[in-house]
């Protein structure tokens, strides 16, 4: 029996390519899925680095991992030195910018939305 750790749901952070799988039948190896020690997920393709370089004794354990890819080969955190970065930013990530740009915490935010919405359809009218 699975449970919800045993399924991976994840999007390419670099093509926006879509992941679902479940571990106990795929790995991330077979999936294409690689992802960095800072959590980004993106293609094995867009990772030279990550194919597996034999030598005698055998895979080269660094990039034989797909889920521990060095962040130097990070196609996300390379991107970081150049404006290219803000292209590959998700919502989590521009939503904390904010947050953190207007001096608020996630609770002081929605302290703030309980005062000045009633219900939630005032909320996702205004937003729209």
């Amino acid at each position: 029996m699975s449970d919800a750790s045993d399924y991976v749901d994840a999007k390419c952070q670099v093509c926006n390519k879509y992941f679902d799988f479940c571990l106990i039948t795929t790995s991330y190896e077979e999936a294409g899925l690689a992802k960095c020690h800072q959590g980004h997920c993106f293609c094995t393709k867009h990772c030279p680095a990550y194919q597996p370089s034999i030598s005698e004794e055998g895979v080269d354990e660094e990039y034989s991992d797909p889920t521990d890819i060095p962040c130097k080969d990070c196609p996300i955190c390379k991107a970081r030195g150049s404006t290219k970065f803000v292209e590959k930013l998700e919502e989590k990530d521009l939503l904390l910018f904010l947050l953190k740009e207007k001096g608020l915490t996630e609770s002081s935010l929605k302290a703030s939305l309980k005062k000045r919405f009633k219900t939630g359809e005032e909320f996702f009218a205004f937003i729209k």
